[in-house]
C-alpha cells in the first residue's frame, strides 16, 4: 500500500460507528516497550487474518507491515506487542512480533486487507514531527507515553488533526511504560440515547426581603430532539403568599435540543415589619417527553431586613456539603476549603455574636482544619448579610470510611434566634481497601461527552465511584452501592477525566470527556 494512497484517505475522516476495528490503546514506552491495543466494537466475532498493522517510519523513509492473527470477539481487545518488551507487557499480549518498533514520530495504521481500507490512523503519514511526536487534543504526545482512546469513540479515523488528536488521552500522570489498562477497553455503546432529566439548580436559596425580585432556575440534562415541559407548583411554608411574596405557579418548556436553563420569578414583598426569616417550598411535577425529575424541591428562604424592635435571626448555609478527602488546591498539598456562611436577618442597631462549635466523627487537626472552631462570629449593629468561614480537608491516606464535621451555632447574643443552626460537611474517604486489575467490559458511561450530568453503569454493584482529573486529583467520590450512579458534571472544567468504579471484584476505569 503506497504512502500517497494512504495520505488521500484523510478525506474519509471517520468510519461508520461500531462498524469495524479501531485502535483503543497505544504504548510508546522505553526500549522495546511498544504495544497496540485493537478493539472490536461490532456485534460479531472478527477474523483478524483480514487485517494488518502498517507503520510509516520518519515520514515515510521506510515502512513495515504486521499481519494480525487469531479472532476477536465482540467488545474485546487484541493486544499486539514487541516480543522483547518488558515481561508485564508481554504477558498481557495476544500477539507478539519483532517488527513493532515504532517511535513517537512514526505513523501507525490499521488496514483491512479484504477492502484495502485504512480503518484507523495514529499520526500523519508523510509527516515527521520529530521526537516530540504528534500532540493530542489534551496536550499529550505520541512520544514516550501511553495513550488511551476516549470512551465516546466508536470508530477509527484517518484524520489526525481534525478528529483523531481529540480522541486520545495519556494515562494519569503521563508516565512512560504505563501498562495499567492494556488488554481491556470500554466504549459507550452505539445507539445509546438518554431521556431528559429536569431539576432545580439548587435545593435551597435565600432572597432578602428588600430585594424585590428573586429568580428560580430550572435546568435540563440530556435534551433531545423534542421539547420538554415541567410544572412548577408552590407547596407553601412559613411565608404567606400574597403578604410576604407572590409567585405564579406554571409550566416551563425547554425547546428541542436546548440545554439552556429556564427561569421563573418570585416577587418578595417588604412588609416593613420585623419578622423571623420565613420560607416556602417549590416542587417540580409532571415532566413530559419521557423525562425524569432529579432535584424536585427548592426551598426559598426570605431573609427579613427590618432592624427596629425585632430580635435578629442567625443561620448556617448550606446545611450539607459532600467533599472528597483528597480534594487539594492545584499544585499544593493544602486541602481545598469548604465554604460555609453564617447569615443574619432581622438585624437591629446592636451587634450580634454567635459561637461556631464543632463535633462529628472526623478528628479536628487530623482529618480537617477549622481555625474558627469554638470561636465567635460577630455581626456589627445594622449589618445585613453573611460572614464566610472555611473547613479544609486533610488527606490521611488511611482507609476509615466517610466521616463528618458538624458545625453548630451556639451562644447567640442580642436575643438572637437560631434558624438552621447545624451544617454538616461529609468527608468522603478516598482510600479503598483493595485495588485490582481492570476487567474487560465492566463499566460504561453515557452520555460521553457529558455536559451537565452523566450516568456510570457497572456489571456489579459500585461500592465507590471516583472521578479524577488528568493531573490525578480526585474531584468527585461517592458510595452508591448500586450498579449505577449519576454524576453532576456541570461544574467540571471542560476536558478529559478518569472515572473509577470500585466493585467487589475489580477496579474499573473509563475515560470521560466533559464538554
Amino acid at each position: 500500500l503506497s504512502i500517497a494512497f494512504l495520505m488521500t484517505l484523510s478525506a474519509m475522516s471517520q468510519m461508520a460507528p461500531c462498524s469495524d476495528l479501531f485502535f483503543s490503546q497505544y504504548v510508546e514506552g522505553s526500549s522495546f516497550n511498544k504495544a497496540l491495543e485493537i478493539y472490536n466494537p461490532t456485534t460479531g466475532t472478527v477474523d483478524l487474518s483480514n487485517y494488518k498493522v502498517w507503520i510509516s517510519y520518519n515520514g515515510g523513509t521506510s515502512t513495515s507491515s504486521i499481519p494480525l492473527t487469531g479472532t476477536l470477539a465482540p467488545s474485546s481487545t487484541h493486544v499486539l506487542t514487541h516480543d522483547s518488551a518488558a515481561n508485564p507487557l508481554v504477558t498481557l499480549a495476544d500477539q507478539t512480533t519483532n517488527n513493532l518498533g515504532f517511535n513517537g514520530n512514526d505513523a501507525v495504521a490499521l488496514i483491512k486487507l479484504t477492502s484495502g481500507d485504512t480503518l484507523d490512523l495514529i499520526g500523519v503519514v508523510g509527516d515527521n514531527p520529530g521526537l516530540p511526536g504528534w500532540v493530542t487534543g489534551s496536550a499529550d504526545s505520541t512520544a514516550n507515553q501511553t495513550l488511551i482512546r476516549t470512551g465516546n469513540v466508536n470508530a477509527g479515523t484517518t484524520d489526525w488533526f481534525n478528529v483523531a488528536a481529540f480522541d486520545w488521552v495519556a494515562t494519569p500522570g503521563g508516565q512512560t511504560d504505563d501498562f495499567i489498562d492494556i488488554g481491556a477497553h470500554t466504549m459507550q455503546p452505539c445507539g445509546i440515547t438518554s431521556d431528559p432529566v429536569v431539576s432545580f439548580s439548587s435545593s435551597s436559596q435565600a432572597i432578602f426581603e428588600n430585594a424585590g425580585t428573586g429568580v428560580i432556575n430550572i435546568e435540563i440534562t440530556y435534551p433531545n430532539a423534542n421539547a420538554t415541559s415541567v410544572s412548577v407548583v408552590n407547596l407553601g411554608g412559613t411565608a404567606t403568599e400574597g403578604t410576604d411574596y407572590t409567585f405564579t405557579p406554571g409550566t416551563v418548556t425547554f425547546p428541542a435540543g436546548s440545554g439552556a436553563a429556564q427561569t421563573m420569578n418570585v416577587t418578595v414583598i417588604d412588609d416593613m415589619a420585623g419578622d423571623a426569616n420565613e420560607y416556602f417550598i417549590l416542587q417540580l411535577q409532571n415532566v413530559t417527553n419521557n423525562g425524569t425529575i432529579a432535584m424536585a424541591y427548592d426551598t426559598v428562604y426570605i431573609t427579613d431586613d427590618e432592624t427596629a424592635g425585632t430580635n435578629p435571626t442567625v443561620q448556617l448555609f448550606p446545611t450539607w456539603v459532600d467533599i472528597a478527602e483528597d480534594s487539594l488546591i492545584d499544585g499544593t498539598s493544602e486541602g481545598y476549603p469548604v465554604l460555609l456562611f453564617v447569615l443574619i436577618g432581622a438585624e437591629n442597631a446592636n451587634p450580634t455574636t454567635v459561637t461556631l462549635s464543632v463535633s462529628g466523627t472526623a478528628e479536628l487537626g487530623v482529618d480537617y482544619i477549622f481555625d474558627m472552631a469554638n470561636q465567635e462570629v460577630t455581626f456589627p449593629g445594622g449589618f445585613n448579610g453573611t460572614i464566610p468561614f472555611t473547613v479544609k480537608m486533610q488527606n490521611d491516606f488511611v482507609f476509615e470510611g466517610d466521616e463528618t464535621v458538624v458545625v453548630t451555632l451556639t451562644n447567640p447574643t442580642n436575643n438572637a434566634n437560631i434558624l438552621n443552626g447545624v451544617a454538616t460537611v461529609n468527608i468522603i474517604d478516598d482510600d479503598p481497601t483493595v485495588t485490582r486489575e481492570l476487567q474487560t467490559n465492566g463499566i460504561s458511561v453515557w452520555p460521553n461527552p457529558a455536559y451537565k450530568r452523566c450516568t456510570v453503569v457497572a456489571n456489579e454493584n459500585i461500592q465507590r465511584c471516583n472521578v479524577f482529573n488528568m493531573a490525578g486529583q480526585l474531584i468527585f467520590s461517592a458510595e452508591p452501592n448500586a450498579d449505577r450512579i449519576g454524576i453532576e458534571t456541570e461544574d467540571f472544567p471542560s476536558g478529559l477525566y478518569i472515572i473509577e468504579a470500585v466493585t467487589a471484584g475489580a477496579t474499573l476505569r473509563y475515560r470521560l470527556m466533559k464538554q
